[in-house]
């Protein structure tokens, strides 16, 4: 990719007449750089690229490149996190870049090269020779992490637990646990470059210097095997919610399926996008598109502040608007995004509708236990005995319970969650989103203006560990600063035990979040008597309202045979069979 942006075909005259002018050569962009492209990727309402002349250049839409200098030389590996780009050079140095041009060098390495970076979730990482540098969330010096051979790839999994780092003879998975970086070893013989894990955390996966691809499933370490290849993979990209691992390397798109037990074990691959003679040499997913509809309240500005599609709806109305659009458009992902008020006053009936329906997309409620855009009237979810603008003697009413509505009214996915539990938050909404199904999250929204301080009994640092509990599936109920408290099943409903730190005792229940009467119990708890449970609280699989409505659709299809004309003009009644 030389001089052009985004994307550059060098044509000789019969190749230009054979390949007309396409549809990006129509409606993209072009400028020239003067320089090799050496990589590309997304940030913000932004594309980033870098060159091979040291610069990393951001292209606007709607207004000229900024340029940042990052490296005296070529700049080798690029990735994007939230709002910045991390690029590694041929000069040693790792730097961290805002879209405005603002560069912040992170690590230098002097005489040696950064050839492999990976971020995800506020971690990053980057790689020199058999050198690798880890900065978790929130810590300013890095954590070195040392292997045998020269790093060919890096890679973070979804929830920014594990980095894996390829080098010769296989791979090394290290996951993170109270700041400190435990390995696990994945041999296979031969040179591991760019690596990967599937969507669901199960599987890792590297491209080889052969013609193939190796994986490991991590829980056992049985190995994968992925040959048969003309060429070598230089790009793969996880594409749908089977999911498909889609590679380059030959001359049509070979798509790994990586959904059961065994994942592309004894599978034969799709294979799609013929190339005739010409080999793919890069593949990439099309972005989904997002839509974010909300109501009215404070919350329900988040439109203005997404670059996705977005419908600001009137009071209370924003799950049937919603409904409407992602069954209408089935490939857009639909977000909801509302409050106490806007989702469980006004908008109660249809947020109860909207759970039992199980429509696929994803509802945000901020819970911050006020009025505050009317200036601080008692909202459905305050506390009995609150003093407010509009309950000066104190609030009469109990509050609602947003956790128990969801459960009663079946949602096929719930999850609780503070908005100051910041990683916790992004990994939360990122289960919620690859739920297929109505997801219902929680969020404890605190108000600085008019209920300051809400929720600080159990999220303030100091104290939460004792006062929250993290569920996670297939993990014991334990809480307490030191682990030492853990919930066993009494006579109805839990019972709170302490043990010795590291010593669980085999009656702390094991938490199922398939399981009705255990998803019942934990949303029935209730702070101070209780800790506040904190995480996905139930995923079950269930069929969704949209994609029965598209079946009934196809099926009456098959029936009879559309005709608008013969309808329009059949008479004043219309007779639907």
């Amino acid at each position: 990719m030389q001089g052009r942006y985004p994307l550059d075909y060098t044509f000789t005259e019969p190749l230009r007449q054979k390949y007309k002018t396409s549809e990006l050569e129509r409606r993209g962009a072009y400028a020239d750089t003067g320089a090799p492209v050496t990589g590309a990727v997304a940030v913000g309402g932004a594309v980033a690229a870098s060159f091979g002349d040291g610069t990393v250049r951001f292209f606007w839409p709607d207004r000229d490149p900024t340029v940042a200098h990052a490296h005296r030389g070529v700049v080798l590996c690029l990735t994007s996190d939230t709002d910045y780009v991390l690029t590694g050079g041929d000069d040693g140095r790792f730097v961290r870049i805002s879209p405005d041009g603002n560069i912040e060098e992170l690590a230098n390495f002097d005489t040696k090269w950064v050839d492999c970076v990976a971020a995800n979730l506020g971690l990053y990482a980057c790689s020199s020779l058999q050198k690798v540098l880890v900065w978790s969330v929130g810590q300013t010096q890095p954590t070195e992490l040392e292997h045998s051979g020269t790093v060919g790839g890096l890679a973070f999994d979804s929830k920014g637990e594990r980095l894996a780092v390829t080098h010769y003879g296989g791979a090394t998975v290290w996951q993170e646990n109270k700041r400190r970086w435990k390995r696990s070893r994945f041999v296979w013989k031969g040179s591991h470059g760019g690596t990967t894990f599937s969507p669901d955390g199960k599987y890792v996966v590297t491209a080889m210097q052969e013609n193939s691809l190796h994986g490991w499933r991590i829980r056992d370490k049985a190995n994968l095997s992925m040959d048969g290849y003309p060429a070598k993979i230089k790009s793969f990209t996880w594409v749908g919610a089977t999911p498909y691992l889609v590679t380059s390397g030959a001359q049509e798109a070979i798509c790994w399926p990586f959904d059961g037990k065994d994942g592309p074990m004894n599978r034969r691959p799709l294979c799609v996008a013929d190339g005739g003679e010409h080999l793919a040499t890069c593949v990439q997913s099309l972005p989904i598109e997002h839509a974010v509809v909300s109501g009215i309240g404070c919350s329900s500005r988040f439109p203005y502040y997404m670059g996705t599609y977005g419908f600001h709806t009137i009071h209370g109305r924003p799950l049937p608007v919603a409904t409407g659009l992602k069954v209408s458009n089935p490939e857009l992902a639909v977000w909801v995004v509302t409050g106490d008020g806007d989702g469980i006053s006004i908008g109660g009936n249809h947020l109860m509708h909207a759970l039992r329906r199980n429509t696929d997309m994803t509802i945000l409620l901020f819970d911050n236990r006020i009025y505050g855009l009317t200036k601080g009237q008692y909202s459905p979810t305050s506390e009995k005995g609150k003093i407010n603008k509009t309950a000066p003697y104190g609030t009469i009413e109990e509050p609602s319970d947003p956790l128990g509505l969801a459960v009663e009214c079946g949602a096929s996915f719930i999850a609780q969650i503070s908005a100051t539990y910041v990683k916790e938050l992004v990994s939360v909404l990122v289960e919620a989103y690859n739920h297929k199904g109505t997801s219902f999250v929680h969020i404890y929204q605190n108000c600085y203006i008019y209920n300051n301080g809400a929720f600080d009994g159990f999220t303030e640092r100091s104290i939460r560990d004792d006062n929250n509990i993290k569920v996670e599936h297939g993990k014991p109920l334990v809480f307490g600063e030191k682990s030492n408290k853990g919930l066993v099943m009494g006579y109805g409903k839990f019972d709170v035990v302490e043990f010795e730190p590291g010593n669980i005792p085999d009656n702390v229940i094991i938490y199922d979040e398939t399981d009705l009467t255990l998803v019942r119990m934990i949303s029935d708890m209730k702070f101070p008597e209780y800790p506040v449970p904190m995480g996905v609280v139930k995923r079950v699989a269930l069929p969704t309202f949209d994609d029965a409505v598209h079946e009934q659709i196809e099926s009456a299809k098959t029936k009879f045979a559309p005709d608008l004309e013969k309808l329009v003009s059949s008479g004043d009644t219309w007779d639907v069979k």
